[in-house]
């Protein structure tokens, strides 16, 4: 009866000293900015599928949302070639209104990307921007 209960404790000691260690650990931090965000976004936006180059279009507002403070020339000079050169109208207007978003990037920083399930409603929010700005200076 006494090792029957020997064990029980010993076996809750060693369940607690396993979930204080797992608990205590500092949980994993999210991982900086790479250089492998760029380049696969460039990659991407390269692509010769259009819906490939619509939903990289996304991910570039996704970085610049994310990592705001980098620096994205290739990225806003892929942009502004689609928005004159690309293959279909959407991407060409995307591509301009992200080629803003990066621009003037103070005018738009409070938008917050979260939601991958509707990209277009960021579409419409910079629009939305843009309107509401060029009628108050007006």
């Amino acid at each position: 009866m006494k090792s029957n209960f020997a064990i029980k404790l010993l076996a809750v000691y060693m369940i607690f000293v396993f979930t204080a260690t797992a608990f205590g650990q500092e949980p994993e931090k999210v991982k900086p900015y790479n250089e492998k965000l760029l380049n696969g976004a460039l990659y991407a936006l390269n692509n010769d599928m259009p819906a490939i180059v619509e939903s990289s279009i996304f991910i570039t507002l996704e970085l610049k949302d994310r990592y705001p403070e980098q620096n994205y020339k290739k990225i806003i000079a892929r942009l502004d070639d689609l928005s004159r050169r690309g293959s279909t109208l959407a991407i060409r207007y995307k591509a301009g209104l992200a080629a803003i978003y990066f621009n003037f990037y103070d005018q738009f920083k409070d938008i917050k990307i979260s939601d991958k399930e509707n990209p277009d409603q960021y579409f419409r929010l910079i629009t939305s921007r843009i309107q509401n700005n060029y009628f108050v200076l007006n």
